[in-house]
Formats: structure tokens, C-alpha cells, sequence
């Protein structure tokens, strides 16, 4: 018998007496690894040995991109520890699922018994690259996020994006921000207030540089040009 509560999602509701508690949501939402641990419960009468699976899905599609671990279970409660790697043989640098899909294996792994999704955004990046993040705002009494064209330039080459946006680099790359203000830019009346690089203030230059070590998030903050100070 299944009850179904607000905290509880069932995934069988056919005999196979298990359930995750609660949808495993990952932290943080983008890298090339991701461990899940999974809340269950299985009926005190089941004893067979099974498996627990998760695999990323773009659009109900399984990408090639993945090795994912499964994990054995063999108590009544607890938590299946899943991991899942990103890298496979062509691996694209940067790539979005949509949603992480939970399967219970045959004790022989070769069978699917069942399986339910749940619908969680994740960004993998290759071990080889890492993920810039680039955000604007205006300063004022609140902050309010604004859509801005910027040339990035990645290790010398550049390429336009708007904000906000978030983008994979080589690690280790050098990468420089320029904010499109004015003349051609995509706001006329704003000037730079101060970068933020990894929630510490970097600066208030026309350009921002630094170095692709880690994911790095960029906040760029302006002011409009009449509250310019002096």
C-alpha cells in the first residue's frame, strides 16, 4: 500500500514496495560530479537485493556523456548514495539536464524494475574546464538585475554575450570582461559602480581580469549616470 504525502513521492506503486522520501536535490547545480544521497524506504518484507540508479536526461533523452554508480540496497531504510560522473568520450566542454531519473535494478543489474524522475536543472562541466558566471545590476536602494552585452575574452579571443549568463572556459584560462556601455552598447545611461569576483569586491575598472581557477560567478554593478559620483 502506498501513501502518498505532501514529503513523499512514490515510485512504486505496483508491488515493488520502494520509495525515495524526497527528491534528491543536488548542491551546488553545475560541475563534472554529482553525489546524491537518496532517502528511501523499502517494505519490511522484501528482502530481494537491488540496486538504485540515477541518470541525468535532457529532455527525456539519456546523453552518452555519463558513468553513473549504483548503489546496493539492503536494509529497509536509509539513504542510497549515488554518484554520477560527466566526461565520457565526447563530452561537449558544457552541458544542461533537465531532470535526474531514479531506477530500481534487478538484483542482477540487468533489469529495470521501475523508475521515477524528478525534474532538477544541473550544468556539468568537463574536469578540464571550469564555469564562469557573469551577472549585472544597477545600484540604487535595491539592487535590480539588468540584461547588459559584454565582450568576454577568453585567453585573447573574444565573443559577445548578454547577461546573465553562465559560460565554460579552459581552466586556468585568462579571462577579461568588458562591459558594452554607451555607443553601441545595450544601455546608454550606466556607468561602472564596482565588480564583484566570488562574492568579494574586485575593483571598479572599465574591464575585469582574472583567472579561470575554479567556477568563478561575476557580478558587474553600475550606476546610472545621473547618480554618478563625482
Amino acid at each position: 500500500m502506498c501513501f502518498q504525502r505532501p514529503a513523499v513521492i512514490c515510485v512504486f506503486c505496483r508491488g515493488d514496495r520502494f520509495r525515495p522520501l524526497q527528491p534528491p536535490w543536488p548542491e551546488p547545480s553545475g560541475g563534472s560530479n554529482l553525489f546524491l544521497s537518496i532517502p528511501f524506504e523499502r517494505s519490511h518484507d522484501d528482502s530481494a537485493r537491488v540496486f538504485v540508479r540515477v541518470i541525468p536526461t535532457a529532455g527525456g533523452q539519456v546523453a552518452p556523456f555519463f558513468l553513473s554508480h549504483r548503489w546496493a540496497l539492503s536494509t529497509t531504510t536509509g539513504a542510497a548514495l549515488a554518484f554520477v560522473h560527466f566526461g565520457g568520450t565526447g563530452a561537449p566542454r558544457v552541458f544542461h539536464t533537465d531532470s535526474i531519473r531514479v531506477e530500481l535494478l534487478s538484483g542482477d543489474g540487468k533489469s529495470v524494475l521501475t523508475q521515477t524522475t524528478f525534474r532538477i536543472d544541473f550544468l556539468w562541466v568537463r574536469s578540464d574546464a571550469r564555469l564562469v558566471t557573469i551577472t549585472a545590476d544597477t545600484m540604487a536602494f535595491a539592487s535590480v538585475p539588468v540584461e547588459l552585452r559584454c565582450s568576454v575574452s577568453v585567453n585573447g579571443r573574444p565573443r559577445m554575450v548578454t547577461t546573465p549568463v553562465s559560460m565554460a572556459v579552459p581552466a586556468g584560462a585568462l579571462v577579461t570582461i568588458r562591459p558594452l556601455l554607451g555607443s553601441g552598447g545595450s544601455i546608454s545611461d550606466l556607468s561602472i559602480g564596482g565588480w564583484g569576483l566570488d562574492g568579494h569586491s574586485a575593483g571598479r575598472g572599465a574591464t575585469l581580469s582574472f583567472r579561470a581557477i575554479g567556477q568563478r560567478v561575476v557580478g558587474a554593478h553600475f550606476v546610472r549616470l545621473r547618480e554618478s559620483p563625482r
